[in-house]
């Protein structure tokens, strides 16, 4: 190959001697324009055209050397769309090439009249997968000043802004964490040889009660309404607080299938939303509360609905024990459990008052805030509609609503209200 260079280069010289020489001396300027064949050389990492003679050789420019991570870098900085795999596999394989091309340049005749041949000789192949990189880069379509600009900073990319409704729904995830934690710790604990049958509606009305959770207790809430622990036949059977399954379904609207509890009693059988027995408490809270608010969507703007115990519990014969009956070893366990989940919704939901419905879910709320140093957190009280109450059965709707107004609170149930 060196033999056919030096031929090239005596015939070259030969031809064109006396206007190369001319040529030489006028292109040997400081601000000349380099010809196409000289933009070509420096492309391919050839030293640029400066004297045939070894005076002038130690004035060459060195050689621009073109790397596999140069080329890519370049590339990148000057286009908005990122190469493939493939892209970068041809733009490797041409840098890989041109080093190649170089060396052998600087190997065989480092001496500066080299630079005259005009292209490099490269095989069939090699002109090949240049010819393709070269159609490849130019149809890249080309980034203006003007669109950088408008390009989004990485911080825009790569985390936007968390939006209401994921907010919301994480807050309804982190709600229902908190119950299944309590209910995990619950069913482990030993409730006397009184208590026959455990029933855990968080899990067999798993679907219905997290239906009723992601759609109401979206957001934060002002006023949380607490219940004491469920009833067989209501949220014993829909897994929503005092949920009679009249107003669950048709005025709130949850759905969803049931499963059978671990142990069921004959007595107490679970069907879920195509139970055909309703709770007097229920039907009697949720009438209330349809009244004061209208909507759902009104009602739960402000309020939340909770239990303090998740569970309930059967004698043998069927009847109910409710917390406060068991005996105090068991209750004791139960309401540490309790607590501690309590002041947990509490700080979720940034709640400003709960509403113990009863005496002893405004008992323990109190014990529970007190303990956990909570003291800007309202306590109030309402009377518990259930039917054994013999008060509740005396016109428990205007007790309620006394007792409501009272507390200041009665605006956070109705539609528009002034929220401070």
């Amino acid at each position: 190959m060196l033999n056919k260079v030096l031929s090239s280069l005596v015939l070259l010289h030969g031809r064109h001697g006396a206007s190369h020489q001319g040529r030489t001396a006028t292109t040997m300027g400081p601000k000349r324009q380099k010809t196409t064949d000289e933009n070509h050389a420096v492309l391919c990492g050839i030293p640029e055209d400066s004297s045939s003679t070894h005076q002038h050789a130690a004035h060459t420019p060195a050689p621009l050397r073109l790397s596999h991570t140069s080329i890519t870098k370049g590339y990148q900085e000057n286009s908005t769309p990122q190469l493939t795999v493939e892209q970068t596999e041809h733009s490797c394989a041409a840098s890989t090439l041109r080093e190649r091309l170089q060396t052998t340049a600087q190997t065989e005749q480092p001496h500066a009249a080299f630079s005259l041949i005009p292209k490099p000789q490269t095989t069939a192949e090699e002109r090949e997968q240049l010819h393709a990189v070269s159609l490849f880069l130019s149809s890249k379509p080309q980034t203006t000043a003007e669109q950088i600009e408008q390009l989004p900073t990485a911080d825009q990319t790569e985390q936007p802004p968390l939006s209401l409704s994921a907010t919301q729904t994480s807050i309804a995830t982190q709600y229902l964490d908190i119950e299944r934690r309590l209910c995990g710790k619950l069913v482990s604990l030993p409730y006397g040889e009184a208590v026959q049958y455990v029933y855990n509606p968080v899990d067999y009305a798993w679907e219905i009660h997290r239906d009723f959770v992601l759609k109401f207790c979206q957001g934060r809430k002002k006023v949380l309404l607490l219940g004491m622990n469920p009833g067989p036949w209501g949220m014993g059977q829909t897994g929503v607080p005092f949920g009679h399954v009249g107003y669950a379904k048709e005025w709130l609207g949850v759905t969803g299938r049931v499963t059978r509890p671990a142990q069921e009693h004959p007595k107490r059988p679970v069907t879920g939303l195509e139970c055909g027995r309703s709770e007097v408490s229920g039907e009697r809270m949720w009438g209330l509360l349809k009244e004061l608010s209208g909507t759902p969507d009104v009602l739960f703007t402000h309020i939340f609905i909770h239990n303090y115990c998740p569970l309930f519990f059967l004698k043998d014969s069927a009847k109910n024990v409710t917390p406060p009956e068991l005996k105090v070893k068991q209750r004791s366990a139960l309401e540490e459990e309790c607590d501690r989940a309590l002041v947990e919704v509490v700080h979720l939901l940034g709640v400003q008052c709960v509403v113990g419905v009863g005496k002893y879910a405004t008992d323990r709320t109190k014990v529970a805030l007190r303990q956990a140093g909570i003291e800007d957190v309202q306590v109030s009280t309402l009377m518990h509609p259930s039917p054994v109450n013999p008060a509740a059965n005396k016109g428990w709707r205007d007790i309620a609503i006394r007792q409501l107004t009272e507390s200041s609170l009665l605006h956070y149930f109705q539609p528009h209200p002034t929220v401070t």
